[in-house]
């Protein structure tokens, strides 16, 4: 489990996780916003974390407010066309909050265990 430090976010002056800080989709650099190229997804845990909660996949969806569907799409993006297997920040702390809410755990450590952040690869 990563113990994470925090911060100060360069936009808002919010004390961050490094971690959280590091997912956003924005970074700040000398006041210009520009893109930061990496993909938020799930875990390759991720089945036999939801399944040691006592949990299905689609009733899990159900708790975390996304479909199904999104779910396995972020599992499998090889098998649904026009997705590349990533997700937004909202939708990974949908699905953070909800395992922290099953598994009895703080969201930042669901989020740590169920998500991790790849580099986009340039085009």
């Amino acid at each position: 489990m990563n113990t994470s430090s925090s911060s100060e976010c360069l936009w808002c002056h919010t004390a961050v996780s490094h971690r959280i800080y590091n997912a956003l989709q924005w970074c700040y650099v000398q006041g210009i916003r520009t893109v930061k190229r990496t993909r938020l997804q799930l875990a390759e845990r991720f089945p036999e974390l939801i399944a040691r909660t006592g949990s299905s996949q689609r009733a899990f969806a159900r708790t975390a407010g996304v479909s199904h569907s999104t779910i396995m799409g972020l599992l499998h993006p090889e098998l649904h066309p026009g997705r590349r297997g990533g997700m937004q920040l909202r939708t990974a702390w949908r699905i953070a909050q909800a395992y922290a809410t099953i598994a009895r755990i703080t969201s930042e450590q669901a989020f740590d265990l169920l998500i991790v952040e790849r580099p986009v690869e340039p085009a």
